[in-house]
């Protein structure tokens, strides 16, 4: 599948390299710069449908990046509230 379109192509290695790049760090000092480099790379390509993805990981940044210093978490709130 990937074979068939470049811009696919591309969605899924930027999906890996949030993976790679972020997930994988054992706290937020560490995460926040993979994170800031991940948004970086990702404002670099021309893939508009990344756009309200970066702009939400913008304005969380903190929040998200504090999640890999604390163990808790409202995500079960919030999909139940959702």
């Amino acid at each position: 599948m990937l074979n068939l379109s470049e811009d696919l192509k591309l969605v899924y290695r930027t999906k890996e390299l949030f993976y790679e790049y972020f997930l994988t760090h054992p706290n937020s000092t560490r995460a926040s710069k993979a994170f800031n480099e991940w948004l970086r790379r990702v404002n670099e390509t021309v893939l508009k449908e990344f756009n309200a993805c970066t702009s939400t990981f913008t304005n969380w940044f903190e929040e998200i990046c504090n999640s890999f210093d604390y163990e808790f978490t409202n995500g079960p709130l919030e999909g139940t509230h959702t």
